[in-house]
This record gives structure tokens, C-alpha cells and sequence, in this order.
């Protein structure tokens, strides 16, 4: 049975002083904190998922009235094969397309101890994590991979006194 609203009741979805388009994806974009609640054991960093970005969106989609889409594709970069997600963000009221934006992940066909279906699926949730990063401006600073060295040996900043001379 349906709920019936009276007077003193107010809607679910209070109305919005009149935004445009681009006022409401800059106003999801100040309010949108996605936490990195998830946990790498073996690489010891906390990291933030599609679904942990997904269910921290939708309040805002309610309220400013915007629909979210994703998107997947293949395509070949360099005779690479690449999965391509765009993430579309839609004005509900007015029907139309306030921003898009794209991600890409390459798939590793041979990936030790994943199946074929696996390696397309991770591929595709990585490059639409990676769409919804730069559509919401999530900051990936702390992130495992702009954070981890790959056994890459560090540069010096420093000048020994020997090399003075060069200077």
C-alpha cells in the first residue's frame, strides 16, 4: 500500500534551488568523499574500489537529481587490447549531458591464476574506477599505485661535494 502525503509531510527529494548543469557536478564534487576502506595485505596500503565509489555517489544522484552511466569498450592502442570505460554524468531535469569522461586499463590474457572472463572484469573495473576519479576529482595522491616504487631505486636530490664542480 501506498503512502499517502499530507501537507505537513515533505517529499523525499527536497527541491533544489535551481542549479544549471555544471553547478551540480561541482556541487557532487565538493560534497563526494570516498573513503579508502579497503585493505591490500600484501602490498600493506588501503585503497578505495568501484563499489565503495558507487555506493558513496548515489545520495548525490538523489539529490541533485543526475543520473550516472558506465560504459565499456574495447579498443587497441598500440596493437594492445584495452578495455575503455566512459562515465557519463546526465541532468535528469533537463535531459541532457553535463560531463563525460574516460578511463583505460589493458588486459593481461595471460595473467597467472585468472581466468579470461576474470582478467576483462578487472580490467573493466579498474578503468571505470578511473573515469569516476577523474569525473568527481577523487585524489589518488596516497594511492597504492602512484605511491609504490616497483623496486625502482630512488634518485638523490642532494648534491655530494665532489659534484660542486658541475654546478
Amino acid at each position: 500500500m501506498l503512502a499517502k502525503i499530507t501537507s505537513r509531510e515533505k517529499p523525499c527529494i527536497e527541491p533544489l534551488l535551481k542549479l544549471n548543469m555544471k553547478n551540480k557536478l561541482l556541487e557532487i564534487q565538493c560534497k563526494l568523499n570516498v573513503a579508502k576502506t579497503q585493505f591490500n595485505k600484501f602490498g600493506g596500503y588501503n585503497y578505495r574500489n568501484h563499489e565503495d565509489q558507487c555506493i558513496a555517489i548515489k545520495p548525490l544522484l538523489k539529490e541533485y537529481q543526475v543520473a550516472l552511466t558506465m560504459t565499456d569498450r574495447l579498443v587497441e592502442i598500440a596493437g594492445k587490447i584495452v578495455i575503455e570505460s566512459a562515465c557519463t554524468l546526465h541532468d535528469v531535469e533537463t535531459d541532457g549531458i553535463i560531463s563525460r569522461t574516460n578511463g583505460y586499463s589493458g588486459i593481461d590474457e595471460n595473467r597467472k591464476g585468472m581466468a579470461l572472463e576474470m582478467s576483462y572484469g578487472s580490467a573493466s573495473s579498474y578503468a571505470r574506477k578511473y573515469a569516476f576519479n577523474a569525473m568527481f576529482l577523487c585524489d589518488d595522491n596516497k594511492d597504492s599505485d602512484s605511491t609504490h616504487d616497483f623496486n625502482k631505486s630512488k634518485k638523490s636530490d642532494t648534491v655530494k661535494a665532489d659534484d660542486s664542480e658541475w654546478l
